[in-house]
């Protein structure tokens, strides 16, 4: 980087304190009839082939950093999974242990929405969150977390709102998705076509990626109020593709309407098992995208090959986001990711193909998961450093960055 562009980085650290209501809101809950998984034929499993492809051209790889501004706006936080900004600039936010809670960012304050009762830990836990397309006039908040059950813990999708200002109402859309610790997915990301598209894991057990009567390893789509679109690709399924190890973020991209899925790859820890491969897809409605029998770029028609993968580090990724913004930063993909402890961001300037990704701050603020882009343009980052796999010294506290193009990028200042 140069002097110039890393003097007009400006990493400013705001300590802002965090203030919250005496206690959460009370969530009764109200099932509706759901769909729940019943077993069906497994896909054939071909023997396991893995992609020789690079990931991409090294030609393309910079670690330089435009000038953008970094500051801390809300601390004091605890595994931070999820953001969405409400039409009036709140900013909802999911924390692992069950809580859901509003930030605003103009006055810099935290209130409580929600509390729900999940199993948390490793990968499970309260995980994603979407406000429905109408929100607020239909005021749902979208949320997918485990839950306990008999037996062991099941993934969750629901919906909440408050009445009347006092209690939640919870309404269980899908129920007794298959979990585990690890694997559980959770991405949730409303489409252009005011439907719900679900990212879920394999909770550990790969063949169920294949098999078509369960939900795990799929992207899923159902209506707003839980229903099965009827142009859904299974008829009465919400499964709208397959294959995937651990969908861990969604998003559409604003030109196209495509929509992009981040998985996590394999981490083997020995020689002979392949590793790595994080993959970031092009969603292909009703097709395999194809773990556990594929990895990587395949010469197989029948599958869907990533459009991006790394099989020379462990990424995995976060989060994803698509910035409709101006330059500096138009036409650009971000991803969180985890392990790297860095913001990822791939430049595609035809809608599809990558011409550029730019590592930012590997290292500098610990794990990052949790990604949303304000109407303004500010790309707002959230940690995941207390889910105890965070590498390096970090304080005990999550917290939430405000990214922004420099002062001399930004319209009319």
């Amino acid at each position: 980087m140069s002097s110039t562009r890393r003097a007009a980085l400006a990493i400013t650290i705001a300590a802002v304190a965090v203030t919250a209501a005496a206690s959460l809101y009370i969530v009764k809950r109200r099932a509706l009839p759901s769909y729940r998984p019943v077993p069906g034929p497994a896909a054939a499993a071909p023997a396991l082939a893995v992609g020789a492809s690079p990931p991409m051209p090294q030609s393309i790889v910079r670690h330089e950093v435009p000038e953008v501004e970094v500051v801390e706006v809300a601390r004091d936080l605890e595994v931070v999974w999820a953001m969405r900004f409400a039409p009036d600039g709140r900013l909802f936010i999911t924390e692992r242990a069950g809580r859901i809670r509003i930030f605003n960012p103009d006055t810099r304050q935290m209130s409580n929405y929600a509390r729900v009762t999940t199993v948390h830990g490793g990968e499970s836990g309260l995980m994603g969150l979407a406000l429905h397309p109408e929100f607020p006039r239909e005021p749902w908040v979208y949320v997918m977390y485990t839950a306990r059950k008999a037996g062991g813990g099941v993934n969750r999708i629901s919906r909440l709102r408050q009445r009347e200002g006092e209690d939640v109402e919870e309404q269980v859309l899908i129920d007794d998705i298959p979990a585990a610790v690890n694997h559980d997915g959770g991405a949730l990301e409303f489409g252009p076509d005011g439907m719900l598209y679900i990212g879920t894991g394999d909770a550990m057990t790969p063949a169920l990626a294949q098999d078509l009567g369960q939900l795990n390893g799929k992207v899923l789509r159902i209506a707003p109020d839980g229903g099965v679109p009827a142009d859904n690709p299974i008829a009465g399924s919400p499964v709208w593709a397959y294959g995937f190890r651990n969908v861990s973020g969604l998003a559409f991209h604003p030109a196209t309407r495509d929509l992009w899925a981040a998985s996590h790859g394999p981490s083997a820890t020995s020689p002979d098992k392949p590793k790595f491969m994080d993959s970031v897809y092009r969603v292909e409605k009703g097709r395999n995208h194809g773990w556990p029998s594929h990895l990587g770029v395949s010469a197989d028609p029948a599958i869907v090959s990533p459009v991006i993968f790394f099989n020379d580090r462990f990424v995995p990724p976060g989060g994803l986001a698509f910035y409709a913004g101006a330059a500096p930063l138009a036409n650009t993909l971000f991803m969180t990711a985890l392990r790297a402890q860095e913001i990822d961001r791939f430049v595609i300037e035809d809608g599809r193909t990558v011409t550029r990704l730019e590592r930012w701050w590997p290292d500098k603020f610990g794990r990052l998961r949790a990604i949303a882009v304000a109407a303004d343009g500010s790309i707002y980052l959230g940690t995941s450093n207390r889910d105890g796999r965070v590498r390096g010294e970090y304080r005990g506290s999550d917290f939430i960055y405000r990214v922004r193009p420099a002062a001399a990028n930004r319209p009319g200042e």
